[in-house]
C-alpha cells in the first residue's frame, strides 16, 4: 500500500485494485469539516487516524499486515515521522516505508535518478523545491506558500514567490549541476502543475521551460507505490530495470478498454531467459565414445551417366526375316 498525505488530498494505491483512490484530507460532515493536515503537518493525529481506518481498513485482506510507504515533505522532522508512523498504526502495518515527495514525484515521474533534475512540487499549502542527483537529494527547500494563496492573490503573486525560494537555493548552495540542470528546465508537479495560469509567468521568471509532469496530482502515490514494490531499481549505468510479482488472487486483470495504472506486467515465458543449468559431469562410456575417433565416411559414387537416345526414323526399319510366299490360284468361271 503506498499513501500520499497531503493538506488538501488523500491518495492512496493498493495492491490488486484498479485505480488510485483520491478524496479529501478532511473529517466529519461538509458542513463541519475539519482538516487534520496543514501546512503539510499533521495537527490532528486522532483525526488522522480515524479518517484512514474509514477510507482504507476495508481494503486490507483480514489478518493481513500489510507493508506501507507513504510519503512526507522534504526537511520534515524526526517529529513528523514518528506521527505519521503512530497514525499508520490503524492499519496494522508489518513495515511503514518513509519517502521524501520530491523523491516519490522522480520515481513516478521515470526520470534518470543519476542526473541532476531540478523538481518544484507546488501543493495546496506547501511548495518544495529540490535537486535530485545520484540517487539522493542534494539540496532542497520548502516554504509554506501554495494554490491555496490563489485564492486571495494572483498567479504572478504566486510564480514569484516560488522563483524566489529557487533563488535562495541557489544562492545558499551554489552548486554548478543546479544550474545546468535548471537550464534544462525543471519538472513541475502537485495541484500547480493543473494551473496553466501558474506554468506560464513562472517559466517566465525563472527563464527556463517548465516541464510539468504526466498526472503531476498522483505522481507521488505512483512513485511511493514502485518503491514499496521494488519496481525500479537503479543501475550503476543510470537506467532503470523493472519488475513485478504477481502472487495468488492479487494477479493484474486488464479490463478490455482500460489500462490499469502503475502495472507492468512481467514479460511473458517465451521472452525469459531460461534458467541456467549445472553441466552434468559425462559419464566413463561417453568420455570414450567422445574420444574415440570416428570411423572415416564412405564415399559416394557419382551416379551413372544415362545413355544417349536415338532418334527413330522410317529408313531404318528392318523388312521381316521370313516373308510370306503366295501361290498363284486359278480364275473362278460364273456360268450364267
Amino acid at each position: 500500500m503506498a499513501i500520499d498525505l497531503g493538506s488538501a488530498r488523500t491518495r492512496a494505491w493498493t495492491a490488486g485494485r484498479h485505480g488510485i483512490l483520491d478524496v479529501p484530507t478532511a473529517t466529519g460532515p461538509d458542513d463541519l469539516a475539519a482538516y487534520p493536515v496543514q501546512r503539510g503537518t499533521i495537527v490532528d493525529p486522532a483525526g488522522t487516524a480515524r479518517m484512514l481506518s474509514r477510507l482504507l481498513a476495508h481494503r486490507i485482506p483480514r489478518n493481513a499486515q500489510p507493508v506501507i510507504a507513504f510519503t512526507m515533505p522534504v526537511l520534515s522532522g524526526q517529529q513528523h515521522h514518528t506521527t505519521a508512523v503512530g497514525v499508520l498504526q490503524v492499519l496494522r502495518p508489518r513495515t511503514v516505508l518513509a519517502l521524501d515527495s520530491v523523491m516519490a514525484i522522480a520515481l513516478g515521474r521515470g526520470a534518470d535518478p543519476f542526473r541532476p533534475l531540478p523538481l518544484i512540487d507546488v501543493g495546496f499549502h506547501l511548495t518544495e523545491v529540490a535537486l535530485p542527483a545520484d540517487g539522493e537529494l542534494r539540496t532542497a527547500r520548502r516554504e509554506a506558500i501554495g494554490t491555496r494563496d490563489l485564492e486571495d492573490g494572483s498567479p504572478v503573486d504566486l510564480a514569484t514567490g516560488i522563483t524566489a525560494v529557487v533563488t535562495t537555493m541557489m544562492r545558499d548552495d551554489p552548486l554548478p549541476q543546479f544550474v545546468d540542470a535548471l537550464d534544462r528546465g525543471p519538472l513541475l508537479a502537485g495541484g500547480g502543475a493543473l494551473r496553466p495560469e501558474l506554468v506560464s509567468p513562472l517559466s517566465a521568471q525563472l527563464h527556463a521551460p517548465v516541464q510539468p509532469v504526466p498526472q503531476p496530482h498522483t505522481a507521488a502515490v505512483r512513485g511511493a507505490a514502485q518503491a514499496r514494490r521494488g519496481r525500479t531499481i537503479p543501475t550503476a549505468a543510470g537506467r532503470t530495470s523493472h519488475g513485478w510479482r504477481r502472487s495468488g488472487r492479487h494477479r493484474a486483470r486488464r479490463r478490455p478498454g482500460r489500462t490499469a495504472p502503475d502495472r507492468v506486467p512481467a514479460a511473458p515465458a517465451r521472452h525469459r531467459a531460461a534458467p541456467r543449468r549445472a553441466a552434468a559431469t559425462p559419464s566413463p562410456h561417453a568420455a570414450r565414445r567422445c574420444s574415440a575417433t570416428p570411423p572415416p565416411r564412405r564415399a559416394r559414387r557419382p551416379p551413372a551417366a544415362a545413355p544417349p537416345r536415338s532418334t527413330p526414323s522410317i529408313a531404318t526399319c528392318a523388312a521381316p526375316a521370313h516373308p510370306l510366299s503366295v501361290t498363284p490360284q486359278p480364275p473362278i468361271t460364273i456360268a450364267q
